[in-house]
């Protein structure tokens, strides 16, 4: 006994709409996927280029509206850089991060440390992550 009758041209209807709905769905989620993959992609980087103290490297990965002036900063070297902080925000499109930096001074070779904070933001025109907010200051 069957309870629906559809006709012949109404069954690939329903099958095509229940096919697009899972698909703009898994869209959705491919996207959060991508934009996760390239944030850690994006991040590894970037403590990549700090351990190595290439600072002209990880002043690329700014914002322009926050700029890093690198001049002088060739006389530190960059000993230990260790996140010891993460705060993901709601909307996916955020992320703060405490960070501890230790360096040694090559003038006067002292040790140092400081906590630095990153904010790390999705531009979406751009379409990858990047910093934002006070560059570590160096003394």
């Amino acid at each position: 006994m069957k309870l629906f009758r559809r006709s012949g041209a109404q069954a690939p209807a329903y099958l095509l709409l229940s096919l697009l709905f899972v698909g703009l769905t898994a869209c959705g989620e491919v996207t959060n996927m991508r934009r996760n993959s390239n944030l850690q992609d994006t991040l590894m980087h970037y403590e990549l280029v700090m351990n190595r103290s290439n600072f002209v490297a990880a002043a690329r990965f700014r914002l322009p509206s926050a700029k890093w002036n690198t001049q002088g900063l060739d006389r530190f070297q960059l000993t230990h850089y260790e996140v010891k902080q993460t705060n993901p925000a709601d909307d996916g499109n955020r992320l703060e991060r405490d960070v501890l930096l230790r360096y040694i001074d090559r003038y006067t070779m002292r040790e140092r440390e400081q906590m630095n904070r990153e904010i790390w933001i999705f531009n979406s025109k751009a379409g990858q992550w990047q910093l934002d907010g006070k560059p570590p200051v160096f003394r």
